[in-house]
């Protein structure tokens, strides 16, 4: 009975490393990543260029380029102070947002007109998303480059192609846009940085500056994005083996560490500078009509009130159900994190809807913003499932005993989450401060 175990174990096994030997091979005959980063750029040119009027529209994609423009104008390229915006006064929109942190925006200081270089800078955060996306999941599989493409074109889809108020709202403000393109880069360098056994090495010192870039593009916001990476790193910690567990305990540990110094270090520290500036009377006025926001239970994000072509995503990673086989130990990984991101936004949304805890509930950010940051996860499980298609049907001897339950619960789970609970709050605030006030006017946009 051992030596059968023992023999299947070691069969299935020799199957993945012929499949992954073959996958490897194809990659060598693939198109060269130089003609793929052309060929998006074009894209993303002629959509945002020619197809589309503007990438920013609505109420707050307004008050954003106007911002924009007067940082433009009378702010300088470097500064140490952060721009205010006075018709709004310390209460605007994105009172910490500046030009000299999103490196996208650098490209207003050419010699284009305004409105066509902000066209050319959402043009190059789309290719930007693009290639970090397929840099991250070729890492993450290990060279597979079929589902490195696939996955950056869909995460580009679902980011800015198909940017929607069900989805990210990269419509609405730049520092999501230029946030949700980087942030594979991130997840790249802390894949690399949790498979290393060393202690200590160059790539602590790029991870470290990779966060102290990343942090600032959107402040306070972008501790939701760190909070998403820590599933991750606690997902790679899940499906971990032998010497690999201790190098994700390692990279856990000093994503704690950094995070820490980065945030709350004695007069350096970010917090320090985001609580001077937040504290002020007219933030509080800004901060209290947040609570005004309907409590009513809200679906996952991408699930309800979305394009054809976000609903077809989500239904790729549902269909992962039905792959017959244990999955790939990347693929694994993925979902988890999908998992531990959904389920806790959605326990933290009952919370809030059952106004448990109010008084807390009420000062934190929605908790459909940690979704933001989960299109790179999204894509990469679709990916595998268009690219493991072949594997959903089983011979006619497991159609009953497989097959059959699992089509069940990807009916199950694709059909749910249509409409979202009525709410039971006051009323619905227009602005939202980080482009989420689209959300509460999102039947009225897809209507």
């Amino acid at each position: 009975m051992i030596a059968e175990v023992a023999s299947s174990y070691l069969n299935v096994l020799m199957h993945r490393r012929r499949a992954l030997e073959a996958d490897r091979r194809h990659n060598r005959r693939g198109v060269p990543l130089a003609a793929w980063i052309g060929c998006v750029l074009l894209v993303n040119l002629a959509w945002y260029g020619w197809f589309l009027s503007f990438p920013l529209f609505g109420e707050d994609g307004a008050a954003a380029y106007s911002s924009l423009i007067e940082m433009l104008r009378f702010g300088t390229f470097v500064e140490a102070t952060f721009p205010v915006k006075w018709l709004e006064g310390l209460g605007q929109l994105n009172v910490l947002a500046s030009m000299t942190f999103d490196p996208f925006s650098w490209v207003m200081f050419s010699p284009l007109r305004p409105a066509d270089a902000f066209r050319v800078s959402y043009a190059l955060r789309a290719t930007a998303c693009w290639l970090t996306t397929y840099v991250f999941v070729g890492e993450l599989f290990r060279g597979v480059r079929g589902i490195a493409a696939t996955a950056a074109w869909l995460d580009m889809l679902l980011c800015f192609t198909l940017a929607h108020p069900g989805g990210v709202p990269t419509f609405s403000v730049m520092h999501i846009a230029t946030q949700v393109a980087g942030f594979p880069l991130l997840l790249w360098l802390y894949y690399r940085l949790a498979q290393r056994a060393a202690l200590l090495g160059w790539e602590d010192a790029v991870f470290a500056a990779a966060l102290v870039v990343f942090l600032p593009i959107y402040p306070i916001g972008a501790l939701l994005g760190v909070g998403v990476l820590f599933a991750f790193g606690l997902s790679l910690l899940l499906t971990a083996r032998g010497r690999r567990g201790g190098a994700a305990v390692r990279a856990l540990g000093k994503l704690v560490v950094l995070s820490g110094l980065i945030l709350l270090a004695p007069v350096i520290g970010f917090y320090h500078a985001w609580w001077a500036v937040t504290s002020v009377s007219a933030r509080h006025v800004f901060a209290s009509e947040l609570t005004t926001y309907g409590h009513g239970y809200e679906p996952p994000q991408f699930w309800h009130d979305v394009p054809l072509g976000i609903r077809i995503v989500v239904l790729l990673v549902l269909s992962l159900v039905l792959l017959r086989g244990r999955w790939a130990r990347p693929a694994r990984t993925v979902t988890i994190v999908l998992g531990l991101v959904l389920v806790g936004a959605q326990v933290a949304t009952l919370v809030e809807w059952l106004d448990l805890f109010e008084g807390l509930t009420r000062q934190l950010p929605r908790p459909f913003y940690l979704e933001f940051y989960l299109p790179v996860f999204y894509s990469t499980c679709a990916a595998y499932a268009l690219c493991r298609a072949r594997r959903i049907i089983g011979q006619p001897a497991d159609v009953c005993r497989r097959w059959l339950p699992r089509t069940a619960g990807f009916a199950a789970a694709s059909c749910g989450g249509r409409e979202p609970a009525p709410t039971r709050s006051r009323v619905s605030s227009a602005r939202d401060g980080g482009g989420g006030g689209y959300q509460s006017r999102a039947s009225r946009f897809c209507s």
